[in-house]
């Protein structure tokens, strides 16, 4: 096997926070989070595609009730 690397230049990343507000403790919060660990020319697409997918699916199943915390998925 070979493998040959490259050092790649500084590019900006971005973390994206989604949010539901809880109606009864707004200083209280439950954490969702997925997990992300490739990098360029990994070959991490499948699991970091997988936990974003999770992430924004437990959300949109959540944001149909009316929570006494918030939520956080990051």
């Amino acid at each position: 096997m070979k493998i040959d690397s490259k050092a790649l230049p500084v590019a900006d990343a971005f973390n994206i926070i989604g949010e539901i507000k809880g109606v009864e403790k707004p200083n209280e919060y439950v954490i969702l989070s997925a997990h992300f660990d490739s990098w360029d020319g990994a070959t991490g697409a499948t699991d970091n595609g997988t936990g974003t997918l999770t992430m924004m699916e437990a959300m949109r199943i959540l944001k149909k009730y009316t929570l006494t915390l918030n939520v956080q998925s990051l």
